[in-house]
Protein backbone atom coordinates (compact mmCIF):
# COMPACT_ATOMS: atom_id res chain seq x y z
CA UNK A 1 0.00 0.00 0.00
CA UNK A 2 1.11 3.60 -0.98
CA UNK A 3 0.20 6.60 1.25
CA UNK A 4 -1.25 9.47 -1.43
CA UNK A 5 -2.51 11.64 0.72
CA UNK A 6 -2.61 13.05 4.24
CA UNK A 7 -5.05 15.61 5.57
CA UNK A 8 -3.00 19.11 5.96
CA UNK A 9 -3.26 18.86 9.50
CA UNK A 10 -2.59 15.72 10.42
CA UNK A 11 0.50 16.23 13.01
CA UNK A 12 -1.72 18.98 14.94
CA UNK A 13 -1.17 18.75 18.40
CA UNK A 14 1.98 16.12 17.88
CA UNK A 15 4.02 18.22 20.01
CA UNK A 16 6.97 15.40 20.29
CA UNK A 17 7.35 14.80 16.82
CA UNK A 18 10.95 13.55 16.14
CA UNK A 19 10.72 12.12 12.83
CA UNK A 20 8.23 11.01 10.02
CA UNK A 21 8.79 7.40 8.39
CA UNK A 22 6.72 6.29 5.44
CA UNK A 23 7.07 2.89 5.57
CA UNK A 24 11.05 2.16 6.52
CA UNK A 25 12.28 5.13 4.68
CA UNK A 26 12.70 8.20 7.03
CA UNK A 27 11.58 11.36 5.10
CA UNK A 28 13.35 14.43 4.86
CA UNK A 29 10.75 16.15 2.28
CA UNK A 30 7.16 15.76 3.29
CA UNK A 31 5.24 15.38 0.42
CA UNK A 32 1.56 16.91 1.25
CA UNK A 33 0.38 19.94 2.12
CA UNK A 34 0.53 21.35 5.42
CA UNK A 35 -0.53 23.96 7.56
CA UNK A 36 2.21 26.79 7.97
CA UNK A 37 2.74 26.12 12.51
CA UNK A 38 2.89 22.48 11.55
CA UNK A 39 5.77 23.40 8.94
CA UNK A 40 7.74 25.73 11.69
CA UNK A 41 7.58 22.26 14.22
CA UNK A 42 8.46 20.09 10.77
CA UNK A 43 11.38 22.44 10.15
CA UNK A 44 12.21 22.25 13.58
CA UNK A 45 12.80 18.46 12.97
CA UNK A 46 14.73 18.94 9.84
CA UNK A 47 11.73 18.39 7.45
CA UNK A 48 11.51 20.82 4.39
CA UNK A 49 7.64 21.12 3.62
CA UNK A 50 7.57 22.35 0.16
CA UNK A 51 3.73 22.27 0.13
CA UNK A 52 2.36 24.98 2.51
CA UNK A 53 -1.06 26.32 3.18
CA UNK A 54 -1.80 29.21 5.85
CA UNK A 55 -4.87 28.93 7.71
CA UNK A 56 -7.25 31.33 10.26
CA UNK A 57 -5.45 28.84 12.96
CA UNK A 58 -2.24 29.85 11.57
CA UNK A 59 -2.94 33.51 12.08
CA UNK A 60 -3.99 33.08 15.49
CA UNK A 61 -1.33 30.61 16.76
CA UNK A 62 1.63 32.65 14.64
CA UNK A 63 0.38 36.32 15.31
CA UNK A 64 3.95 37.37 16.59
CA UNK A 65 5.88 35.87 14.18
CA UNK A 66 3.34 37.08 11.25
CA UNK A 67 2.67 40.48 12.51
CA UNK A 68 4.83 41.95 9.65
CA UNK A 69 3.35 40.43 6.57
CA UNK A 70 1.33 37.84 7.40
CA UNK A 71 1.91 35.54 4.30
CA UNK A 72 5.33 34.19 4.63
CA UNK A 73 7.55 33.15 1.60
CA UNK A 74 7.17 29.56 2.52
CA UNK A 75 3.28 29.44 1.97
CA UNK A 76 1.90 27.97 -1.20
CA UNK A 77 -1.62 28.75 -0.65
CA UNK A 78 -3.91 30.54 1.37
CA UNK A 79 -6.79 28.63 2.97
CA UNK A 80 -11.08 29.47 2.11
CA UNK A 81 -11.63 32.19 4.67
CA UNK A 82 -7.70 32.44 5.59
CA UNK A 83 -8.58 36.32 6.48
CA UNK A 84 -12.47 36.25 6.85
CA UNK A 85 -13.08 39.41 9.24
CA UNK A 86 -9.40 39.46 10.07
CA UNK A 87 -8.78 43.43 10.37
CA UNK A 88 -5.45 42.98 12.06
CA UNK A 89 -3.83 43.53 8.76
CA UNK A 90 -3.96 46.64 6.17
CA UNK A 91 -1.64 45.59 4.10
CA UNK A 92 -0.57 42.23 2.60
CA UNK A 93 1.98 41.40 0.02
CA UNK A 94 0.98 38.14 -2.80
CA UNK A 95 4.55 36.80 -3.47
CA UNK A 96 5.05 34.92 -6.37
CA UNK A 97 5.31 31.55 -4.39
CA UNK A 98 1.28 31.72 -3.86
CA UNK A 99 0.15 29.07 -6.02
CA UNK A 100 -3.80 29.71 -5.55
CA UNK A 101 -5.88 31.66 -2.85
CA UNK A 102 -8.59 30.40 -1.08
CA UNK A 103 -12.59 30.75 -1.57
CA UNK A 104 -13.62 34.05 -0.17
CA UNK A 105 -9.90 34.64 1.70
CA UNK A 106 -10.10 38.15 1.91
CA UNK A 107 -14.41 38.40 2.52
CA UNK A 108 -15.12 41.42 5.34
CA UNK A 109 -11.81 42.04 5.63
CA UNK A 110 -12.62 45.82 5.71
CA UNK A 111 -8.98 47.17 5.92
CA UNK A 112 -8.35 45.98 2.95
CA UNK A 113 -11.64 46.16 1.00
CA UNK A 114 -11.30 50.26 1.69
CA UNK A 115 -7.33 50.19 0.74
CA UNK A 116 -7.67 48.07 -2.44
CA UNK A 117 -3.91 49.71 -3.11
CA UNK A 118 -2.57 48.20 -0.21
CA UNK A 119 -2.82 44.62 -1.66
CA UNK A 120 0.33 44.16 -3.59
CA UNK A 121 1.54 41.32 -5.61
CA UNK A 122 5.68 40.73 -5.66
CA UNK A 123 7.35 40.68 -9.03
Amino acid sequence: TTLTEAHHSAFRRCSNLKEISIGKEKIKTYPFKVTYSIMLQLKEIGINCPEVLLTQEDLYLQKELLKKNPIPKEVSYSDDNCFRNYNDYWRIIIHENIKSIGKDCFASCDAIIRNRSKINYDE
